[in-house]
């Protein structure tokens, strides 16, 4: 007859039967609770300063996926002292990193109508951080859960005997710490890789998660706000390179995917996240290495002379400063001349040319003041760019200047609409027939009873020609959404416009001044740069160069040019084309295909670009695909969260009859 097995007795609960005691406990917990969710939202306050960084004109590309680390190993568990947060704490965290970000990075938005927009801008933004921050607990939890099941001890312990596994395994259960835990030493240590499921919900789903996220982010409401995508920091870094195939979708994935990387090496399993962090990189930066730059550009300084000499028709416009060095690579070599009350004028030659080049010079007029009437300086800022030009007409019939094929003025340098304002009119007109090339001038319009962002190609023989009116127009500033309820809010929402926007597929053709050959532009006017679809129906339409005109003198002197100028690299490199910025007040810029500035002009002064760039034709893999590769990745990171939430829910209770 079997012995029967003895009762175990039960363990004697000191807390339980100790007046006071008991509480006394409970408040413990709950401090040392509260002690770690601080840690942790400190955590994630300081990732959102790494992401911040990121962006340019900082341009420390390695600070996002360091930042988005620290978010990850934020959210999860750090042993037995602080358990994985839940889903609402995980929101909070990634609610208060995603609102540190968009605080640092947007106050631009306020420069002169206050701190409440850009609050509240970047509260909204912040807010889809919820999602990830939810979504993200779920994956972290379902990638762990493959490891909690597996047996603590080594396969080598287990051969020796019963015996002596268990008590190496009640050795290690006694003397491993929670931080032996988090780092894979005592009762983990045979775990030196990572599970199949810590794969596909951690290496895979959390940057398709971030992705899917970042989406809803850039399209709605009111059309979405794609200033924010992450990948718009990492044009200084090698992940640049992968916009030729999956633009900046696939950059933000891969900058997820090493921020999970270092989460990795966090946990000291070394290889795995060594290997995700270093390889990602390495094949951009071989990928890089084999982009085709195209001409090599050297940089020279023209000159700078007075505005008025010039204007007036003096002939005496000296050359005011030495020939700046030459360089191949950044503006930063040409900028450093010495700044006088004229027109500064720049210019990038080619000595080879294997490929089509076009001339083109950019007219950045500049403003008469700073602020918010910059509509109130419509005429003056008009004749800016009329007497810029009239001065860049001189200089190339001196020969001290190539005649250029067209010339670009920027976003609103007629804010006053030419075919209603004869005298507007007159002015483009005269510009243009004295340097002899077409000009894309930006302006407004009003066909019927709309309000268009137009820019235009003015001929200097045919006068105005084909025309795009701005596609993706800004909220809350070129149209007020819920006018009625702003008003409550702000007295600013009667200054917003009323544009409409336009259909077109953002190509003109411009006739060259030099071989009456129609030149293919593609035209993405300021706010449209950040959005994919502007220049992918450009490429589809035909375009062979890209212009970007924008007016950024409302904002000052803040970060809103360098980071519009940081997209415009970006998109140069997704569809390979050389890109043109014009902007009223700076910064004017011109890109290499490979996404390299050659020059640029500085913040509100007056300049001139002159630059040789290629016309391509040849199609990325982007062009085709980008859209197909964000679409799969938000997709596959949507069904893994919802996977890995279905999975952890718990089992209803049956009741017994």
């Amino acid at each position: 007859m079997p012995t029967p097995r003895p009762r175990s007795t039960p363990r004697w609960d000191e807390a339980a039967h100790t007046p006071g005691l008991y509480n006394t406990t409970r408040r413990a917990d709950y401090g040392k609770r509260f002690l770690y969710t601080v840690i942790r939202l400190s955590l994630a306050a300081f990732a959102g300063l790494c992401v911040y960084a990121s962006y340019e004109p900082n341009g420390l590309w390695l600070a996002a996926p360091l930042g988005i680390a620290l978010l990850i190993i934020a959210l999860q568990p750090w042993g037995d002292k602080s358990p994985a947060p839940g889903a609402w704490l995980g929101a909070l965290i990634a609610f208060t990193q995603g609102l540190i970000t968009y605080l640092f990075y947007l106050p631009w938005i306020g420069e002169y109508v206050g701190s409440l927009p850009w609050i509240a801008l970047s509260i909204v933004e912040a807010l889809y951080s919820l999602l990830f921050g939810a979504g993200t607990v779920f994956l972290l939890r379902a990638g762990r859960a493959a490891r909690k099941r597996e047996p603590h001890v080594s396969p080598a312990r287990s051969q020796k005997g019963g015996s002596k596994a268990a008590r190496d395994s009640s050795t290690s259960k006694k003397g491993s710490s929670s931080e032996d835990r988090l780092s894979g030493r005592g009762r983990v240590r045979a775990h030196r890789t990572i599970t199949a499921n810590e794969f596909l919900f951690t290496v895979i789903g959390i940057p398709a998660w971030y992705l899917a996220v970042e989406y809803a982010r850039s399209h709605w409401p009111f059309g979405g706000f794609a200033w924010t995508r992450l990948a718009w920091g990492q044009v200084s870094g090698p992940l640049l390179s992968l916009a030729r195939i999956g633009g900046p979708a696939l950059i933000t994935v891969a900058t997820v995917t090493m921020g999970v990387g270092i989460a990795i090496i966090f946990r000291r399993i070394w290889i795995p996240g060594l290997v995700i962090t270093l390889v990602i990189p390495i094949v951009a930066g071989l990928a890089w290495s084999q982009v085709d730059a195209g001409p090599n550009p050297s940089t020279e300084r023209i000159d700078s002379f007075a505005k008025s000499n010039d204007v007036a028709g003096s002939d005496n416009g000296a050359d005011n400063g030495a020939q700046a060095d030459e360089s191949d690579t950044q503006a930063q070599s040409i900028q450093m001349v010495s700044k006088e009350s004229g027109i500064t004028y720049y210019r990038a030659s080619d000595s080879s040319a294997p490929e089509n080049l076009v001339t083109v010079a950019v007219v950045q007029g500049n403003v008469p003041r700073l602020g918010l009437d910059f509509n109130d300086q419509q005429r003056a800022v008009l004749a800016n760019h009329r007497d810029a030009t009239l001065a860049l007409a001189r200089r190339i019939e001196d020969h001290k200047s190539p005649k250029p094929d067209f010339v670009v003025w920027p976003e609103n340098s007629s804010d006053v609409d030419p075919f209603l304002d004869p005298l507007a009119r007159d002015e483009i007109q005269q510009a243009a027939e004295a340097v002899g090339v077409p000009i894309l001038v930006g302006t407004l319009t009003h066909p019927g009873d709309q309000e268009r962002n137009t820019v235009v190609v003015w001929d200097p023989e045919t006068g105005p020609g084909e025309r795009h009116d701005k596609v993706y127009l800004q909220p809350f500033g070129e149209y007020m959404p819920w006018r009625g309820f702003f008003r409550h809010f702000s007295s600013y929402v009667d200054m917003a416009g009323n544009f409409s926007p336009g259909d077109d597929n953002g190509v003109v053709h411009v006739r060259s001044g030099k071989t009456n050959a129609l030149i293919p532009v593609g035209v993405g006017t300021c706010y449209e740069v950040a959005f994919d679809g502007a220049f992918q129906h450009a490429v589809e339409g035909g375009a062979q160069i890209f212009t970007v005109p924008t007016n950024n003198a409302t904002f000052g002197f803040t970060d809103m040019s360098y980071q519009q100028l940081a997209m415009s690299r970006l998109r140069s490199v997704e569809y390979d084309r050389a890109t043109v910025v014009a902007a009223t007040s700076g910064v004017s810029a011109i890109i290499r295909p490979d996404g390299r500035v050659s020059e640029r002009t500085q913040i509100f002064t007056e300049g001139i670009l002159h630059a040789q760039l290629p016309l391509r034709s040849t199609r990325t893999i982007a062009s085709y695909s980008a859209t197909i590769i964000e679409w799969t990745l938000c997709g596959l990171g949507a069904i893994v969260v919802l996977g890995a939430a279905i999975s952890q829910r718990k089992p209803q209770r049956v009741k017994s009859k």
